[in-house]
């Protein structure tokens, strides 16, 4: 065994007995047979998803994780999880080695765009040197400078400031055009907008754990967009991606197949907890919003990230179940004390903006997303009833 990695137990990073077959679909055949992947950032939703569509198609998956305590029961012998320390140049290697496709999902929102970067660059140098064939890179529709405010296509402006987590997204971008361009690996961008389904923590379970403690309120007339994408179609694109034979960091948004209201999305989710909307009269208080709500927008995401680190640090002490406990039991308690959730009070330029993303390059070279509202929502409320226990 090397000095430098150790081999973990197969993948189970979600309850075992969770049935993906009634909220995804999967492919027949093994169009991946034979070909060896990595998937930085595979524990997490998105990745544990692309893992395990890829391990059904006959890929040799290995993940690496700095958790080691991520093992436990088959999922699925294709998946293999591999201890190692990213700031180790020798734990990287023994990842990457004999690595076909590289798909790189990381990225720690409880640290700073800078160690980020830094995350990325040890993966990149270390695919360069490996010899990995194709780097599949996960990016986000953040990078651009009119998210929210204006229709928009790969071609949209995305050099201007914004948050660090912009800022790194959009550098490790440019990083990767410079080195498909000196001839290190070819490569793909994927830029998803908000992604919901089974385990979305930012844009299903954090909804759910408020609306069914307090229930919902929205206001009355309120008609702001989600361009969101279901997680399979997502996974998809990845894995379109991963078949191009000439990526050229060439950039794809994914979205959906149109966008849904938010009114759709949070009536499907109070549905799924057994819960009613409740409409009433709410404006903005400011005439000309843009730059208070903007700041109001940064400030509520920065406190997230707080939020998340001080999570990761308490739950490194006490163990993730007991943090997930005491969350539990704060989101009751809020909810009891608050009452109702009001999502566009919290964020009306997010959830009032009406801004289309236009992802037509991912869908004609890549694949077409084929989950629309209905279907994505029908999904997502069995999940919810799943995983809340939740009987309607």
């Amino acid at each position: 065994m090397n000095a430098h990695a150790r081999r973990l137990g197969p993948l189970d990073i979600r309850p075992e007995d969770f049935d993906w077959a009634r909220f995804g679909r999967m492919a027949k055949g093994r169009p991946w047979q034979g070909r060896t992947v990595v998937i930085t950032g595979g524990t997490g939703f998105i990745g544990a998803r692309l893992a395990r569509k890829l391990a059904h198609y006959g890929a040799s998956v290995t993940i690496p994780t700095r958790d080691k305590s991520r093992g436990g029961a088959l999922i699925d012998p294709n998946i293999q999880l591999l201890a190692w320390d990213p700031a180790d140049r020798a734990s990287v290697a023994v990842a990457f080695a004999g690595t076909d496709t590289l798909f790189n999902l990381a990225y720690d929102v409880r640290r700073s765009g800078e160690a980020n970067m830094v995350l990325y660059r040890a993966i990149a140098d270390a695919a360069a040197k490996a010899g990995v064939r194709r780097f599949i890179h996960a990016s986000s529709i953040a990078v651009y400078d009119g998210w929210l405010t204006a229709e928009l296509d790969e071609n949209s402006p995305s050099d201007g400031p914004g948050s660090a987590y912009k800022v790194a997204k959009r550098a490790m971008e440019r990083d990767l055009e410079a080195r498909v361009g000196r001839g290190d690996f070819d490569a793909a961008i994927i830029q998803p907008v908000n992604v919901y389904g089974p385990f979305s923590a930012m844009w299903t379970d954090a909804f759910v754990e408020r609306i069914r403690v307090g229930g919902l309120a929205l206001p009355r007339g309120f008609d702001g967009l989600n361009n969101g994408v279901y997680v399979d179609d997502l996974v998809d694109a990845f894995i379109a991606a991963g078949d191009l034979s000439h990526g050229r960091a060439r950039r794809f948004i994914v979205a959906g197949p149109a966008p849904i209201p938010w009114t759709e999305m949070f009536a499907a989710y109070s549905r799924g907890c057994g819960r009613t909307v409740e409409l009433e009269d709410w404006q903005p208080a400011s005439k000309a919003p843009e730059r208070a709500l903007g700041l109001a927008h940064a400030l509520k995401r920065g406190l997230s990230g707080l939020a998340m680190q001080a999570s990761a640090r308490l739950a490194s002490r006490i163990g993730a179940s007991r943090v997930k406990a005491l969350r539990s039991r704060l989101s009751a308690f809020r909810g009891r004390r608050s009452g109702p959730y009001r999502p566009v009070q919290e964020d009306p330029r997010f959830y009032m903006s009406l801004s289309v993303v236009h992802a037509e390059r991912a869908a004609s070279e890549l694949c077409p997303p084929v989950v629309d509202a209905a279907e994505g929502l029908t999904r997502t409320k069995a999940y919810i009833a799943w995983r809340f226990g939740v009987k309607n």
